[in-house]
């Protein structure tokens, strides 16, 4: 259909794509952002132009001297936060052959970054269930990171009470030229040659995703932006949002999206990913003695035994 180079495909193609074949496409541009209550940032004068991850932690570190109050906190009871702040980097969870990476220079920096937040008191281990919700709204939990679908959907869902008093940025880098976003989820189709129209429904799949007036429908339904880059023309993808006080986001996930680094999956992303989360993330981020290398070593030398079990 000549619409290849139309996508963003660390959204569009990347989580469904083994070893250079894709099997799916998804049309939510998951382009990962910054947002913080701009109105306890600004009480609190922090610095808005954080732009290294260095910056961030002074900022975090004055933040909660001053206020009692965490700046940002650590997700310690699932992968989302060390896989945005690593595939940033261009890390993640496998390399380009499939085979599991987390003890790769960049997850350990991402989770020594994590741990010192914790040594040095400036952050916290993310609240369970609705005490994040309070916190988030109270401002005792001034940020979050995560794509449209956390930003705007998590957030307006779970307390709209904060409707305006939320502001977006790019990821502060963690070096410099270094990418300023990375991503997080999707929702793909995919086709079974099983079925009973296999082309027929390729077809459809690939033009529903590539057509702007369907993608459009589905912004205003669940404001979530399109991988398919054409429907950037349209103007209501760069609106300004009454709940983001006027911010133009879509202008914003756009400038962003091209800087989204490659992420490699397995078929053994569920195995790969669990074992990551129960012998490699929770154990050092709540017994801070524990070094970040030595629980991703083992995580990693997991991974592979399962699979080999399962491959065997």
């Amino acid at each position: 259909m000549g619409e290849w180079d139309n996508l963003y495909h660390p959204s569009a193609t990347d989580p469904w794509t083994w070893r250079g074949r894709t099997y799916g496409i998804g049309n939510e541009l998951n382009a990962c952002l910054l947002s913080y209550r701009h109105d306890v940032w600004k009480k609190a004068k922090v610095d808005t132009n954080v732009t290294t991850w260095e910056h961030f932690v002074e900022e975090a570190k004055r933040f909660h001297r001053d206020t009692g109050s965490y700046l940002i906190d650590q997700a310690y009871l699932d992968w989302s936060q060390w896989w945005m702040q690593t595939l940033q980097q261009r890390g993640g969870f496998f390399r380009p052959n499939g085979a599991p990476a987390l003890d790769t220079p960049e997850g350990i920096r991402t989770l020594a970054w994590m741990q010192n937040a914790m040594k040095d008191g400036w952050s916290t281990l993310r609240p369970a269930g609705q005490s994040y919700n309070v916190a988030l709204e109270q401002g005792k939990i001034a940020s979050l990171l995560g794509p449209s679908w956390q930003f705007s959907g998590f957030v307006q869902q779970n307390i709209p009470q904060t409707k305006g008093k939320w502001h977006l940025m790019p990821f502060p880098r963690w070096e410099a030229g270094g990418a300023r976003t990375a991503t997080w989820g999707g929702t793909g189709v995919t086709v079974l040659k099983t079925g009973k129209y296999p082309e027929e429904a390729r077809d459809f799949v690939l033009w529903e995703h590539t057509n702007s007036q369907a993608l459009l429908t589905d912004f205003g339904i669940r404001q979530v932006w399109p991988t398919y880059k054409p429907a950037f023309k349209d103007k209501r993808l760069s609106e300004p949002l009454p709940f983001f006080d006027n911010q133009r986001v879509g202008a914003m996930i756009q400038a962003v999206s091209p800087e989204i680094p490659t992420a490699y999956m397995s078929p053994y992303w569920p195995e790969t990913t669990s074992t990551f989360v129960r012998v490699g993330l929770t154990p050092p981020m709540q017994n801070l003695r524990m070094a970040p290398r030595s629980a991703l070593t083992k995580a990693q030398r997991e991974s592979i035994d399962t699979i080999n079990f399962v491959t065997a």
